[in-house]
């Protein structure tokens, strides 16, 4: 991981958990935002400060559940709840979260969230929840503003170049409506330009005043410089 993208984890850590929170959502306004790298990266952090962290996997979509099933494995005084955890090689538990049949309306409440991780919490110190993107628009069986309202805050990870204002703006909206409280935004500049890339298409528009000479010369000292082709 880049030491930039360690630094932002240890803010958000700092932000959220370092402060006295306990259970943490992480989700976008698009799909392939980022959340779930910055869920699992919250995580490890936690895990790596000697605390029982639970990562939940709230995202999983109802394609992954089969209709007439009890596949959460989450569900406060359900046996064999352990089997459904699997341990990370970063060292905390990892639990899937898939309702199905008459179970899945229980995860549509709020309130009844927040006392089944009342209950993981007499197990866990920490508990990361990895939530689909908000708003949801039945993409995933646990609905995303719903996760996130239950937690005592969500953390919003916005793709730079790939999602627009408005969905941001609603995004917040719809997180608000629901009162649930939003901790900060994380920018994934993963789909940023560099420097280069900025610089020469700036110059491809002015390409016609350039002999072709001097486009070529410029262009490669421009892809020399290493600096100017590290992403930001």
């Amino acid at each position: 991981m880049a030491a930039n993208a360690i630094q932002e984890i240890e803010d958000i850590h700092s932000r959220t958990f370092g402060r006295g929170a306990r259970t943490i959502g992480v989700t976008g306004p698009a799909p392939k935002s980022g959340a779930s790298t910055v869920a699992k990266s919250l995580a490890t952090r936690c895990a790596l400060s000697g605390k029982t962290t639970l990562l939940m996997d709230m995202s999983r979509g109802p394609d992954d559940v089969r209709d007439g099933d009890d596949n959460t494995g989450w569900h406060p005084g359900e046996a064999g709840m352990g089997q459904k955890i699997h341990k990370a090689k970063s060292g905390y538990d990892v639990l899937p979260v898939t309702p199905g049949g008459n179970t899945k309306f229980l995860f549509r409440d709020a309130k009844h969230l927040q006392q089944m991780l009342a209950e993981d919490l007499n197990r866990y110190d920490q508990v990361v929840v990895d939530l689909s993107p908000v708003p949801d628009e039945g993409r995933s069986s646990v609905p995303a503003s719903i996760g996130a309202a239950a937690c005592d805050a969500v953390i919003l990870v916005c793709r730079t170049y790939a999602v627009t204002q408005a969905a941001v703006e609603d995004a917040v909206k719809n997180l608000a409506d629901n009162e649930a409280k939003i901790a900060g935004l994380v920018m994934n500049d993963q789909n940023a330009p560099t420097i280069a890339e900025e610089l020469l298409r700036e110059m491809n528009r002015i390409r016609w005043f350039l002999p072709k000479g001097v486009r070529d010369f410029v262009e490669k000292k421009v892809r020399d410089v290493e600096i100017l082709n590290k992403k930001l």
